[in-house]
């Protein structure tokens, strides 16, 4: 399988980049950066109908129309499916997969205003964001690593409709590092903060929903 990366800017504008790339590469699979329990195009849908595949991107858009009330950008997704319905029409295989966490845990970043934080991004500062980031990027390439295995040819391409930043991480967890490598890459840098302590300082944030997550998916914990 190979991989193209294309992002979509999370603003108040419509970005029609990765709609674009639907329509220039003919994508055989495309990787959503969206919760895999909401109203998901993924799994259910690959392999129906064509009349119940368009249907259901119908009835996706109509969410889709409501979440960019609040956040205008998500209607970004609407341009991509409608090129995908578009390759349908043409017989083109298009199988489309959610990749992301659980909506349950992308909703802290809103609750506790993560997403507003200064240089979130930058190493070593914000421990409970990175914690936040790390879990939703490990269940990221959990889920990708299932996927792969359905494509056996090697021209299957796969376009990544996600963030750059998400996508190189997941592609580091996707060479399986050892757990030192992964505490190395994702909390080294923070002071105070080492491999046999790491739990405790998890549980020190004190949010269960990252707990809970972290106890099922980390690779931090026995």
């Amino acid at each position: 399988m190979r991989f193209i990366q294309h992002n979509c800017i999370e603003g108040n504008d419509i970005d029609t980049r990765q709609a674009d790339a639907v329509r220039r590469h003919a994508p055989h699979v495309i990787l959503f950066e969206s919760p895999r329990n909401t109203r998901s195009l993924g799994w259910s849908i690959n392999g129906a109908s064509l009349e119940e595949r368009v249907r259901v991107v119908k009835e996706h858009k109509k969410h889709l129309r409501v979440v960019a009330q609040t956040y205008p950008w998500v209607w970004s997704e609407a341009f991509v499916l409608d090129n995908v319905v578009d390759l349908w029409k043409a017989q083109q295989q298009v199988d489309l997969y959610n990749v992301d966490a659980p909506s349950e845990l992308l909703r802290q970043t809103i609750i506790h205003r993560w997403n507003q934080l200064e240089k979130p991004r930058r190493r070593g500062v914000h421990f409970p964001w990175w914690v936040y980031i790390y879990l939703r990027e490990r269940m990221m390439a959990d889920t990708v690593k299932q996927i792969i295995p359905r494509y056996r040819e090697p021209d299957t391409l796969a376009l990544v409709a996600m963030q750059k930043f998400h996508w190189l991480h997941v592609q580091f967890l996707l060479t399986q590092p050892s757990k030192q490598k992964i505490f190395t890459y994702y909390f080294a840098a923070f002071p105070n903060v080492f491999m046999h302590t790491l739990n405790k300082k998890v549980e020190g944030i004190g949010n269960p929903v990252l707990l809970k997550y972290w106890r099922t998916v980390s690779d931090f914990v026995e």
